[in-house]
């Protein structure tokens, strides 16, 4: 198995028992728990996270350090229509999140795996948040969150 991360990082609610996951996703329980899945919901509201050939080279793209759409666009050398419509379907299935965001011009999107966190990614690219006007802020993180933002 992968390292133990914190259970909130891969989107796994903790309600009662000692739950432990990890890295790739893999949650493991000691005893009794109950554990919410808030990503679970896509599955039962008819939102498909299965993931095809175009979206997989994406995921792997942003995995390996590209952060903005022209940088994925690059690395994975697909026309730009279908990098945006592509990223876009990822952020919704909740498979990336979109960050907004600064180098000190207008707001650009950067994206991310849902385990990285976003505070790591702009003081890692010396970037600001940008203000939140109608977005709405992740948990405490002072971030906008969402694909709305066009960069």
């Amino acid at each position: 198995m992968s390292e133990a991360v914190p259970c909130e990082s891969i989107g796994v609610v903790v309600r009662f028992g000692d739950v432990t996951c990890y890295a790739d996703g893999t949650v493991t329980a000691q005893g009794p728990a109950v554990i919410w899945l808030p990503a679970a919901q896509r599955s039962l509201d008819g939102r498909s996270r299965r993931v095809g050939r175009v979206q997989q080279a994406i995921l792997k793209a942003v995995e390996a350090g590209a952060h903005t759409r022209e940088e994925v666009m690059k690395a994975t050398g697909l026309p730009k229509g279908t990098v945006w419509v592509a990223l876009a379907s990822l952020v919704r299935k909740g498979l990336l999140k979109s960050v907004s965001a600064t180098p000190g011009g207008p707001c650009r999107s950067y994206y991310l795996a849902p385990g990285q966190s976003p505070d790591e990614l702009i003081r890692g690219l010396g970037l600001r948040p940008c203000k939140q006007g109608r977005k709405r802020k992740s948990a405490g993180q002072g971030t906008a969150v969402g694909a709305g933002a066009e960069g």
